[in-house]
């Protein structure tokens, strides 16, 4: 059984270390190289353990591209982004996610062509986001998240002083709120009868419409008032589909471990840095979504690679 790549002072499990501590627990090269030392007894550069990344990200490819395929045929997607730096330069770090796959991608733009192009034309599942605007031209069926949305109305009832009980403000919030609540106990009573589940729509439907309709006075609630009849499908996908969730949660938890590593790396040092650790914590992160674990089979992916060239 092969151990290590041909010319390589490493041995795979120990190239795969190196990249599970620097691409899923988000360390530094620094701390890696003290790890090696003190765990292996092994001394290794900075531009070693950059190499090893590297490579495995680039061996890696086929699989990336597998999951990227995989990502195209999925019922349903959470979507986010976050701020990335490479080579000192604003980029973003675009996540796909659901229970079967974690799928990040670094560009330049933040723009709906990055979702467009990763998404591809073929695909008829449901993108479930916030309520950023590049979502908007996705011609695919598209949620909206019901946890910003009331971040958002929460956020009026506070305030220096906060308003009182009574004012417009608490009252949109504590409505809306119910409203959502009513949404989800309406639901656990029709389970899978999909006619049910039409019904709750439609009566949701017409009382979330009727409550942004209502007459509100304050600009803020105005403002969310809005952005609820915009989105008023949107945001009750969830009750029709059950393959939608309420929130885009996932997709907010599945960005944490980049932003581990963004605050001890401050992002990537060039373009083939950045779609290297994109790659690789791809597959680390859908590996563990998936209940497997990753130097596993890592490294048995990596010993076939080896024993086919």
């Amino acid at each position: 059984m092969t151990t290590a790549l041909p010319r390589r002072r490493l041995g795979l499990h120990l190239m795969l270390f190196v990249v599970y501590q620097k691409v899923a627990l988000g360390l530094s090269y620094g701390k890696i190289q003290r790890e090696l030392a003190i765990y292996f007894g092994l001394h290794a550069s900075q531009g070693t353990l950059t190499a090893i990344v590297a490579e495995l990200a680039q061996l890696f490819g086929p699989a990336y591209a597998h999951l990227i395929k995989t990502m195209r045929q999925q019922a349903a997607l959470h979507v986010d982004e976050t701020g990335w730096r490479v080579d000192g330069k604003n980029h973003w770090l675009w996540v796909f996610v659901n229970d079967v796959i974690v799928l990040y991608l670094i560009s330049r733009s933040r723009g709906s062509k990055v979702p467009k192009a990763l998404l591809g034309e073929d695909f008829d599942g449901t993108v479930i986001s916030d309520f950023f605007s590049a979502y908007s031209p996705l011609d695919v069926e598209k949620a909206k998240c019901w946890a910003h949305l009331l971040r958002d109305s929460h956020k009026l009832t506070k305030g220096k002083p906060p308003p009182p009980p009574d004012s417009e403000r608490v009252q949109f919030h504590e409505q809306l709120h119910h409203l959502f609540l009513d949404m989800g106990l309406a639901l656990e009573e029709v389970t899978a009868d999909q006619n049910g589940r039409e019904q709750v729509y439609q009566d949701m439907r017409k009382q979330l419409h009727d409550f942004a309709a209502s007459s509100w006075h304050d600009a803020d609630c105005q403002r969310l008032a809005k952005r609820i009849l915009k989105h008023l499908d949107e945001l009750l996908v969830w009750l029709r589909n059950p393959h939608v969730s309420a929130d885009n949660n996932q997709a907010e938890r599945a960005l944490r471990p980049a932003v581990v590593t963004r605050k001890t790396s401050f992002g990537s040092r060039s373009k083939m840095g950045a779609q290297a650790f994109a790659r690789l914590l791809s597959l680390v992160q859908t590996w563990e979504q998936q209940g497997q674990d990753f130097f596993i089979i890592a490294q048995a992916a990596l010993e076939d690679i080896c024993s086919q060239n």
